[in-house]
């Protein structure tokens, strides 16, 4: 039963997860392909010390600040393509299932939010495998030279992927419940962005997985895409993050319990609406 509940969820909305893999992974594609056509753009990687790629290689990590931000509202649009279509006119096609409503919604939540968790892993370390990539391929830098370094940012990536992971799940069972709850289109929709925003707004510092330890010399980042004769590079950096800085980023704290519990409370409510709706 799982099985065809899988295959049918797949075959209805594999394209819209497609199109969802794609953006999450626009960022690292777009420097995959422009920074190896750059000279400029490589000059950065000047040796093989660790300081030169740490001021280099965490830059892989502002992905994990995309996700559950700018890109956490793509993720609840997803829920809402997905959840919305059922709940529209009451009509659930839930009759002919061999397990109760509730059961169904708690499956279907499962796989989706397994899709949306493999998505965004997929996301956080494909955007560290590329940026070690640009970094490795520049000829200046090998990876036994800067081992130290690339472990340090491997590691922030992968403890912050737990962080992203549950974060977009919060955010996809929400919608999923908001949209379920609306029978017209636009309304789970602008609930949805609604819930997105104020969680982002009001739950924004507690979800913060950023460095719990930040040395006192600032750090900034320039950012310059100019066209002609370049001598600078396309993104500058101050100064090369430290080893306790990275040792402290995506550090697990109690507010990753905070995301599971919404998941569960979201789950659960979301079953409970397929469950009491009436199906036309």
């Amino acid at each position: 039963m799982i099985a065809i509940l899988f295959r049918r969820e797949w075959r209805e909305h594999r394209k819209r997860y497609l199109i969802y893999w794609l953006i999450l992974n626009l960022p690292a594609l777009l420097a995959a392909v422009a920074i190896p056509q750059s000279s400029t753009a490589r000059r950065a990687f000047a040796d093989l010390t660790d300081a030169t790629v740490l001021k280099y290689f965490p830059l892989a990590l502002a992905e994990t600040f995309l996700l559950p931000t700018f890109f956490l509202f793509v993720t609840g649009y997803l829920a809402h393509a997905v959840f919305a279509g059922e709940a529209r006119e009451g009509t659930f096609f839930l009759h002919e299932q061999p397990i109760s409503r509730g059961k169904y919604a708690a499956i279907k939540l499962a796989m989706h939010n397994a899709l949306v968790w493999i998505a965004v892993a997929f996301a956080v370390l494909f955007a560290v495998l590329v940026v070690s990539w640009l970094i490795v391929g520049s000829g200046r830098v090998s990876w036994s030279g800067a081992s130290g370094a690339f472990t340090l940012v491997c590691g922030a990536a992968f403890r912050a992927m737990v962080w992203c992971g549950l974060i977009s799940s919060a955010g996809f069972t929400g919608c999923a419940l908001i949209s379920s709850l609306s029978r017209r289109w636009w309304v789970g929709a602008l609930g949805s962005l609604l819930f997105l925003a104020l969680s982002i707004w009001y739950l924004g510092d507690t979800f913060d997985f950023s460095p719990a330890e930040i040395a006192p010399d600032s750090l900034s980042i320039g950012v310059d895409f100019g066209f002609g004769e370049r001598t600078a590079p396309w993104v500058s950096v101050s100064r090369p993050l430290l080893e306790s800085e990275l040792q402290s980023f995506g550090q697990w704290r109690w507010p990753l319990g905070l995301a599971l519990g919404m998941v569960s409370v979201f789950w659960w409510l979301t079953s409970l609406v397929y469950e009491r709706r009436e199906v036309e």
